[in-house]
């Protein structure tokens, strides 16, 4: 299989921690766009990291529409994704 992953900086990877968002802004449209907030687990998050890392990558970065949100459902902290 062919990774078709393309990385715009070799040693960067953007790692999304979640998908969609809260929805609480009444400016924003991303909920409609992206649907209800939904966090992956930290196995699959850390399975990931291994496989960038393995790569080259040298930093992961962690994005969100609302990081602070991470795991509400999963009884977890964003602070848990980093030991």
């Amino acid at each position: 299989m062919v990774n078709k992953h393309v990385r715009k900086n070799k040693f960067v990877e953007i790692l999304p921690i979640n998908v969609g968002c809260l929805g609480a802004c009444t400016y924003c449209k991303t909920k409609h766009a992206r649907g209800h907030l939904g966090s992956y687990t930290v196995d699959s998050l850390a399975g990931r990291a291994r496989s960038v890392v393995a790569d080259g990558v040298k930093e992961i970065w962690l994005s969100s529409e609302d990081t602070g949100a991470y795991g509400m459902w999963l009884l977890l902290h964003a602070n848990n994704l980093c030991n």
